[in-house]
C-alpha cells in the first residue's frame, strides 16, 4: 500500500480583494474565491470557485510572472510549474526557502481583482520508526529484528529532495567478553537505498537522494544498523540504545533523538550479533536538535 499523501491547504481567508471602480464609480462585486492552494509533485495548484468570472489565473514571484492558466466550470484548478525534476532540492533549484508566490485572478475584462499568497517552505521530518517485521520488509541478511525502518515525511509546502540520512552518536552500554570494551549495537551509517517495493525512494534522482512531494512520506530501511560485528558480547537480555538521526536536505539538517530498547537476548546470524527484537521507546519529533 503506497504511503498516504497529505495536502496542506491555504484557506481562502488569506486572499485579498482588489477594489475595482466601474464606469459608474461603483465597486464591481465578484463571487470568485480561492478554494484552496497546494502543491503536488512539481506543480502549484489553485482551485477557484465561480470560475466563469475568471479569464486567467496569474502566478508571479518578486522576479515577475512565471505562469498563466485558465479555469473553467469543468476544470476549476489552475496550475503552474514551480521547479524542474533535474534541479529541485539541489543548489541549482530556481527558488529559495520561504519564496513567496502571488496568485492573482483576472476577470473576463482583463482586470485583476483578487489575489492570495503561497510560500514555498518544505519541511522534512522524521515522523516514525518502524520495525521491519511490522512493515513486512525482509532485509538482505535476514535479520528483521535488527532492522529499523525510518518514515520520513515532507510536512511543509512544496517539493524537495533528501540528500542523506545519517545515524550517529550511538550509546555504548553492552560489554564485550574480552577486555573492558563495550559495543553499542548501532553503527554510524548513511542509509542505503531500500531494496524494492514500498521501500523504494520516490523518484530517485541521478545525483542521489530521495524526492518528496508536499505531504508525502518515504520509508528507509537501514540494514545491519542494530548489530555488532567482532568479538562476542556478554549475554544480556536487554540493553538501551540511543541514536541521533540526521536528515540532510538543501535548506536544513535537523537531528532527531531516538530512544530504543533492545531485548530478547543476543544471538548471532551471518556473523553479526543482534538482539531478538527492539522497540521504540521515544522519538523527539517536536524539537529536532541542531
Amino acid at each position: 500500500m503506497p504511503p498516504s499523501r497529505r495536502n496542506f491547504l491555504i484557506a481562502s481567508s488569506s486572499a485579498s480583494l482588489i477594489s475595482l471602480a466601474g464606469c459608474t464609480g461603483e465597486t464591481k462585486e465578484y463571487t470568485a474565491e480561492f478554494d484552496r492552494v497546494w502543491s503536488e509533485d512539481l506543480q502549484l495548484n489553485a482551485r477557484i470557485t465561480a470560475p466563469s468570472e475568471i479569464s486567467e489565473v496569474i502566478f508571479e514571484t518578486a522576479d515577475g510572472q512565471i505562469g498563466v492558466d485558465e479555469v473553467t466550470e469543468d476544470n476549476p484548478v489552475a496550475t503552474c510549474e514551480i521547479g524542474e525534476a533535474a534541479t529541485i532540492g539541489t543548489a541549482e533549484q530556481s527558488y529559495s526557502h520561504d519564496q513567496e508566490f502571488t496568485i492573482t485572478l483576472r476577470d473576463t475584462e482583463g482586470t485583476r481583482f483578487k489575489r492570495t499568497e503561497w510560500t514555498y517552505a518544505p519541511a522534512v521530518r522524521l515522523t516514525d520508526v518502524h520495525t521491519a517485521e511490522s512493515m513486512g520488509y525482509q532485509p538482505v541478511d535476514g535479520i528483521q529484528a535488527a532492522t529499523p525502518i525510518l518514515e520520513i515525511t515532507n510536512r511543509g509546502r512544496g517539493p524537495t529532495r533528501i540528500d542523506k540520512i545519517i545515524v550517529r552518536n550511538p550509546s555504548q552500554d553492552v560489554p564485550l567478553t574480552k577486555g573492558i570494551e563495550t559495543t553499542s549495537f548501532a553503527n554510524a551509517a548513511i542509509a542505503p537505498e531500500p531494496n524494492s517495493g514500498r521501500f523504494t525512494p520516490v523518484n530517485p534522482h541521478e545525483l542521489g537522494g530521495y524526492f518528496l512531494s508536499e505531504g508525502d512520506s518515504t520509508y528507509l530501511a537501514i540494514d545491519d544498523l542494530l548489530t555488532h560485528e567482532g568479538d562476542p558480547p556478554e549475554q544480556v537480555e536487554t540493553a538501551g540504545q540511543n541514536i541521533d538521526i540526521n536528515i540532510g536536505w538543501l535548506f536544513d539538517s535537523p537531528t532527531f533523538k531516538v530512544n530504543l530498547t533492545l531485548s530478547g537476548g543476543i544471538t548471532q546470524t551471518n556473523g553479526l550479533y543482534h538482539f531478538a527484537e527492539f522497540t521504540t521507546e521515544k522519538v523527539d519529533f517536536a524539537s529536532p536538535l541542531k
